[in-house]
C-alpha cells in the first residue's frame, strides 16, 4: 500500500525488494466495501461486456447486493480470510461514475484508484504479527 491506498498484492520477497501484483492488472480481483452502508462489491479492470473499455487507470467495481453503487462512493477493500492477500479497510478508490442498467446480474461502475501505479514511489508491505510497513 502507498499513503493513498491500495496498490497491490505481494507475489514474491527477496532480501530488499519484491514483486507487487498491481490493482488493475488482467485477472485481479479484489473483494470491497463501498458507499456509507459498506455494501460488498468486487473490483477488476475489466469493463462488463457491451461497454466500452475503462479509460486507462480507471477499474469497474461490480455489487454483488441490491445497493447500487452512487457516484462519490469510497471503495475500501473487504480484506480477506488470515489477511492475505488483502486486510480489510484499506481506501482504493472512489466512484466516478455508474454504468447504465443493461440487465446484468450487479450495477456495475467506474472507479477511480486513489494510487496511480504509473508514479508509484514509494510502498509499504503489510506484515502478519504486528510486523508493521517496512
Amino acid at each position: 500500500m502507498s499513503a493513498d491506498g491500495l496498490v497491490g498484492r505481494v507475489l514474491r520477497v527477496a532480501d530488499a525488494s519484491a514483486d507487487v501484483l498491481l490493482v488493475g492488472d488482467p485477472g485481479v480481483v479484489v473483494g470491497v466495501r463501498y458507499g456509507v452502508d459498506g455494501a460488498l462489491g468486487s473490483v477488476t479492470v475489466d469493463a462488463p461486456p457491451g461497454l466500452p473499455a475503462r479509460e486507462p487507470g480507471r477499474l469497474t467495481l461490480t455489487a454483488l447486493g441490491d445497493l447500487p453503487p452512487v457516484v462519490g462512493d469510497e471503495v475500501s477493500t473487504l480484506g480477506s480470510p488470515d489477511d492475505r492477500p488483502y486486510v480489510a479497510g484499506v481506501p482504493l478508490g472512489v466512484v466516478v461514475a455508474v454504468d447504465p442498467d443493461r440487465g446484468q446480474l450487479g450495477r456495475t461502475a467506474v472507479v477511480r484508484p486513489h494510487v496511480d501505479t504509473a508514479t508509484l514511489d514509494l510502498v509499504a508491505v503489510v506484515l502478519p504479527d504486528g510486523g508493521g510497513p517496512r
